[in-house]
């Protein structure tokens, strides 16, 4: 990733079950009014990386790559 991806659509997430509440695999899914997407920005010295979870134009989560165990990007 580089922060040209900034603004990517994802179409769904899988985390690794280390970083989930229950310990189990789970999925995050864009669709029915949610959306996914890379946020990739540079912050003078360092990037930083986010995938953010978007509800009818609210951001209502945000996910920490290093927890992602696969990306499907939208194509």
């Amino acid at each position: 990733m580089n922060t040209k991806m900034n603004g990517k659509l994802i179409d769904y997430i899988e985390l690794n079950p280390m970083w989930t509440q229950s310990g189990n695999p789970e999925r995050i899914s864009s669709g029915n009014g949610c959306a996914l997407t890379l946020s990739a920005t540079h912050h003078g010295d360092h990037d930083q990386f986010w995938i953010v979870l978007v509800k009818e134009g609210v951001e209502v989560a945000r996910y920490n790559p290093r927890g992602v165990e696969h990306i499907r990007w939208t194509l």
